[in-house]
This record gives C-alpha cells, structure tokens and sequence, in this order.
C-alpha cells in the first residue's frame, strides 16, 4: 500500500501557496541522504539548496542553489527525438501514471502528462550538460539580497526557514 507515502501525500494535498510548496520541497523532513553527503528532496524540486564547499574558497562551505524538478536523468531525456528518447519518455509517463494510480489520483493518465510536460518545460530552462561544466558560468556567489533579486517571486523565507538555512548569506548559485 502507500501507507508509508500517506503523510507526504497529505502535506502535499495541503499546500495552498507557493511558499507552502517552497516549505515541503526544502523539509528535510521529506529529504534522503544525498551519497555526496547532506539531505536530497524526497521531492524534486525545481530549486535545489545544497550545503558544499567554496570552490573558489576551499576553507569555508556555502549554500549552492541549483536547478532541478527533473525525473528522468537530464534535460536531453525530454528534449532530444531520438527513438530511444522517445521511448523512454514514453515508459516514463507509463510510471507515472501507475504511481499517480497507486496515490489514488482521480485522473492518472491526464496527471501524468500533465507531470511529463511541466518537466519538459523545466527541461528547457536547464543548461545542456557542457556548458554547465563551465566554472566561470556556474560559480555565481551571491548574498542572501542578492539572491532574491536574481529570483523575487520565489519564497526564499518560507524555503530557507524549513531548511534550517535562515542564518545563510552566502550562495553559489550554479546556473
């Protein structure tokens, strides 16, 4: 059953704004232990707040703000139409339907397009994988200010808060 996945369920069916969505995505309530170290979202965010070292300043850690909010491995996976792209695309939208089934979605076939075209969107906005191997590109340090003038409409309060990251002023963002 999803007995387990009941609680997330209903947190998720209780959001009613974004810096709702914005607390969920950041809980590490909701999070897995990251193999690189620190808390992954059990849910995928479109906006990632990671804890890693300075890259420019080995001594010191900062916050890296990424993108994310994909379900299958990288942008090309949704973009690209090749045959085997599409297949997967394909088989990927099958599981989520069954999943969306499982949570007891009313309409897991329209949810589950709807899913697939929202990260096809996102997939648009993500760099292809050179160029965010470029480190004058994808090193951008950034003060807790300056981060919501980069991105005003996201709730950075709500996010940070649930995080436990309020006390943060340095950021790398990293596309």
């Amino acid at each position: 059953g999803i007995a387990s996945a009941r609680p997330a369920l209903d947190a998720i069916a209780a959001a009613r704004s974004h810096a709702d969505v914005a607390r969920l995505l950041a809980s590490p309530a909701f999070g897995t232990l990251s193999p690189r170290g620190g808390v992954d979202p059990g849910l995928t965010a479109p906006i990632v707040v990671d804890v890693t070292i300075d890259q420019k300043n080995p001594d010191r850690y900062v916050l890296s703000v990424t993108h994310g909010g994909l379900g299958l491995p990288d942008r090309e996976f949704y973009l690209r139409e090749d045959e085997q792209f599409a297949t997967i695309r394909a088989k990927y939208r099958e599981h989520l339907e069954r999943a969306l089934a499982l949570a007891g979605d009313p309409a897991p076939a329209a949810g589950a397009s709807a899913v697939l075209a929202l990260e096809t969107e996102i997939a648009r906005l993500h760099w292809p994988v050179a160029k965010r191997r470029e480190r004058e590109l994808t090193y951008n340090l950034r003060t807790r200010a300056e981060l919501e003038q980069v991105a005003p409409g996201y709730p950075w309060s709500a996010a940070l808060e649930s995080a436990g990251l309020t006390g943060q002023d340095a950021f790398v963002g990293r596309e």
